[in-house]
């Protein structure tokens, strides 16, 4: 059975908050948006806005649910459950982060992504800049 994690595109005008996974961490190094596991009974976006309190410091308003992806790796599977949103309060800190980075689309397509996260961005771009998609690395 799929494990529930949400995350969070972060719109701020035309850049979006990115975050890039700890050296030490599971696939260090590589970009992800941010966001986490949905605890039992926790509603999505409640978990999202609790995760971006953990890992950011920052609260968000949680706009628009995407499709969530399926993404399976052989010891697990994972439904990330995407979600447009815009900051509301605080300034964002890398707390459980090496960095993060507010990025254009164009800046997106360029960074090494989580495999998991590659299939957001897509469905994301395929709305904001669909002329990027094919720049995407194939997963």
């Amino acid at each position: 059975m799929a494990t529930d994690v949400t995350c969070a595109i972060i719109e701020s005008g035309e850049r979006v908050l990115v975050a890039r996974r700890a050296e030490t961490a599971e696939r260090g190094g590589l970009w992800e948006f941010p966001g986490g596991k949905v605890a039992p009974e926790e509603a999505e976006a409640e978990c999202l806005r609790r995760e971006l309190r953990e890992e950011l410091g920052i609260d968000v308003e949680v706009a628009t649910r995407l499709e969530p992806v399926l993404h399976r790796e052989p010891d697990r599977e994972i439904r990330l459950i995407p979600f447009v949103c815009t900051l509301v309060r605080g300034q964002p800190l890398p707390l459980e982060h090496e960095r993060i980075l507010w990025s254009t689309c164009e800046e997106l397509v360029g960074l090494a992504w989580c495999p998991a996260d590659i299939h957001v961005l897509r469905q994301y771009l395929s709305e904001r800049a669909p002329w990027l998609t094919g720049r995407l690395e194939r997963d």
